[in-house]
């Protein structure tokens, strides 16, 4: 994508925007590179949704443009803007993408970068409110993406009310309890525990996986308390992360570690709001504790015709 011309903008113009972006454009900054460098500011904390984010890319084309035309403006091929629009991306868009199309947008549409990057599923981590909202929202966002990737599998779900446990490592709840048939064994009750992967200071490159596996580590270790409790009734409990890097990791630590009780470490996707991966670890004797989180079969391409969208000439639909 090209990067777009300096523009000199009155201060009126100027003052339509945030405060965080008025002192760039009054460097000359062109608003896509101001936009690219906001966006390094945010971290994912759940999949984008796709049906917000068609309808804030129709309304940042505006009514004067084709969505070709915005397309173009962007300097982006019209399939990218297509794919975003008919909710046909299979994963996260790019930051860079959502920045520029939050660049080029109608000034008159309503739409706003923090709009779009919201709808990236991407939250700001520069103020203490965000990172809070940060950290209540994550916990459903797990809960979520768990729940869709068993049903999308064919299995019943029942949600449980978390029990609190007294344990010779102190009071423990889990984050989540279900009761499925995804487990054949038992009653089919699964505990899981989220646990968030905090990145290494910056400046810190050496053994960086094994400083975010020692986040997975020390939960566990919380969780192991309770295997000690002589009314323990879980089927299976799991570790849910979504660090690949700190899920390896783990795997290396764990695949000599020999268990009676049923554990797992599950690696989730925020791109794609669903599971990646469960790493089993291993089970003493001929038992063997395996993934219910098959792969899912490739979705259908539809042929559909878009030329409504992309011709100069044809109106877009409301």
């Amino acid at each position: 994508m090209d990067d777009q011309k300096k523009v000199a903008l009155s201060e009126e113009e100027i003052s339509r925007y945030p405060e965080n972006v008025q002192e760039a454009l009054r460097q000359g900054l062109p608003l896509n590179i101001i936009y690219r460098n906001l966006a390094t500011q945010y971290s994912r904390i759940k999949p984008p949704d796709k049906d917000l984010l068609a309808e804030y890319v129709v309304r940042a084309k505006g009514p004067e443009r084709s969505m070709r035309q915005f397309a173009e403006e962007i300097g982006v091929n019209a399939s990218t803007l297509s794919r975003i629009v008919n909710k046909k991306t299979a994963g996260a868009n790019s930051d860079s993408l959502i920045a520029d199309i939050a660049a080029h947008a109608d000034k008159n549409c309503g739409i706003t970068f923090e709009m779009l990057m919201q709808a990236h599923g991407m939250c700001s981590s520069g103020n203490m409110r965000n990172r809070l909202a940060h950290g209540t929202e994550i916990e459903s966002v797990y809960e979520d993406i768990i729940i869709k990737a068993l049903l999308n599998r064919g299995y019943s779900v029942a949600r449980l009310e978390p029990e609190y446990h007294r344990t010779i490592a102190g009071g423990f709840v889990f984050d989540m309890e279900l009761k499925t048939d995804a487990i054949p064994r038992g009653d089919g009750i699964w505990g899981f525990e989220f646990c968030r992967v905090q990145t290494p200071p910056h400046g810190v490159n050496a053994h960086i996986g094994a400083m975010k596996a020692m986040n997975v580590m020390r939960r566990l270790s919380r969780v192991a308390g309770l295997f000690a409790d002589y009314q323990y009734k879980y089927d299976r409990v799991s570790i849910v992360v979504n660090d690949s890097e700190a899920f390896c990791e783990i795997q290396k630590r764990l695949e000599q570690c020999y268990l009676k009780i049923e554990v797992t470490i599950i690696l989730i996707n925020l791109e794609t709001g669903d599971v990646d991966d469960e790493f089993m670890v291993p089970w003493i004797g001929e038992a063997k504790c395996e993934s219910v989180f098959t792969p899912l079969p490739e979705p259908e391409e539809k042929e559909t015709d878009d030329a409504a969208w992309w011709d100069d000439d044809i109106d877009d639909p409301e």
